[in-house]
């Protein structure tokens, strides 16, 4: 009986240690196939991150191929990336492929039935006018994509003239105003063509610029005249939130060649009014169109706006027009230039009524 005892007592001893063994090892190799999960997942989210951005960066220096490809081997690991479906889209749509590009958007949209921007170029492919504003990711992709060659390609090949113009404009009434120097608000700043006129004349102490573009705003930032900057203050922020905001006033708030971008003009009036200074100018430029109020026109992929429809709008957010002329705002797009002016306060009366002012005299 004792050495049967003691067999099992070395069994059951042989039996716990091996028993120990086989959890330390199945814990073992456990941790080692979770910490390979979890670094094959890491992985992914790098795959998808890594694609992705490659995919961005070939799309804005215009390697469409090299674009495709990237958001394709994304889309093979996760084919309901909506990111990269919308710019496999835009990659297409770039490169003519409208067949392929509307199968694109069209499955955004499956996807999140809310993408403005696929909502929008599904309008532009089909050619439909009925839209009020661009999407402010078409926007902002537009100007950080085309920011390095902008001055050359707007300037040079398109023959843009749409910051000379404001400027030749807001200099003849420049002498007319009772300041030395003007504090000018610039609306979709762009590159700071137009500040630069204003900076390279002398004649403004304070210069802000706004844009939704931030490739746009380092080229502001590094625009020079007389080895100062053009700008004292740049912002990233798009127009109308911006023409929202409470800020400070100006005495000359100029929108050059801004309004091709944005349809319904009334918030950015609205906006502008508040912020000018009595007797403030207001100067900007229109793509011209004949026909009542503003449309989009898919083959220029931007908007025209009838004189009628900004002249009464001028005048419903308290503007008084001053000027404006037609001149070529590209080299074969007719335009017109602006000048509207904030009416002067009225001084308060020096004797007023009793009876209007709410107080009684004693005698």
């Amino acid at each position: 009986m004792y050495m049967l005892k003691q067999f099992r007592i070395k069994a059951l001893d042989s039996f716990q240690q091996g028993a120990v063994q086989v959890n330390q090892f199945v814990q073992t190799r456990f941790k080692v196939a979770y910490d390979e999960l979890m670094g094959a997942r890491e992985k992914m989210k790098d795959l998808v991150s890594t694609n992705y951005n490659l995919g961005m960066s070939h799309l804005e220096k215009g390697h469409l191929k090299d674009a495709v490809f990237r958001f394709n081997m994304l889309l093979r690991f996760y084919p309901e990336y909506v990111p990269a479906i919308y710019q496999l889209g835009r990659c297409h749509y770039l490169q003519a492929k409208n067949d392929k590009a509307l199968g694109n958007f069209q499955r955004v949209l499956a996807l999140d039935p809310n993408h403005q921007e696929a909502h929008y170029m599904l309008a532009l492919l089909q050619g439909r006018s009925d839209v009020n504003d661009l999407p402010l990711g078409v926007v902002k992709d537009y100007f950080n994509h085309i920011a390095a060659d902008y001055d050359n390609e707007y300037v040079q090949t398109q023959e843009y003239r749409g910051h000379e113009k404001c400027f030749e404009i807001a200099r003849t009434h420049f002498d007319k105003t009772q300041n030395d120097k003007w504090s000018i608000l610039d609306l979709g700043c762009g590159t700071g063509l137009c500040a630069a006129l204003f900076r390279e004349n002398d004649m403004a102490f304070k210069i802000k610029g706004i844009d939704i573009s931030v490739q746009m705003l380092d080229r502001a930032r590094q625009r020079l005249v007389h080895e100062r900057a053009t700008y004292n203050f740049v912002k990233e922020i798009d127009v109308q939130t911006y023409a929202s905001e409470a800020d400070e006033t100006f005495d000359v708030i100029v929108a050059a060649g801004l309004f091709e971008f944005i349809g319904d003009l009334s918030v950015v009036f609205t906006g502008v009014a508040a912020k000018l200074a009595p007797r403030g100018l207001y100067i900007f430029t229109i793509q011209k169109d004949d026909e009542p109020g503003f449309h989009m026109v898919p083959t220029l992929e931007s908007f025209v706006h009838s004189p009628s429809y900004v002249e009464t709008l001028g005048v419903d957010v308290g503007l008084e027009m001053v000027t404006k002329e037609e001149f070529k705002l590209y080299k074969d797009k007719p335009g017109v230039a602006y000048v509207f002016q904030k009416k002067a306060i009225s001084a308060v009366p020096a004797i007023a009524d009793d009876a209007q002012i709410g107080i009684s005299t004693v005698s």
